[in-house]
């Protein structure tokens, strides 16, 4: 139980630093016109708020593991 709740703790961590790196973001230099950084500012809103630690929902990842990669067969060489 005590790994768990530290898996918990740094994966809660986690998500804070990649949090507070899209709130850092500067994007004055990096928008040609109005029009772009009102779509770019939109976009980063929408990360901040997919990036939000609802601390009364529990963490949840997926992750699929497969014997072999997915579409294998069909690739070339």
């Amino acid at each position: 139980m005590a790994r768990e709740r530290s898996h918990l703790s740094a994966s809660r961590t986690a998500l804070r630093a990649m949090r507070e790196d899209v709130e850092a973001l500067d994007i004055r230099d990096v928008t040609a016109n109005w029009v772009n950084a009102q779509i770019l500012e939109r976009q980063i809103g929408d990360r901040i708020k997919a990036l939000a630690d609802l601390s009364d929902t529990p963490l949840f990842f997926g992750r699929l593991d497969y014997l072999h990669a997915p579409g294998a067969e069909e690739a070339e060489g």
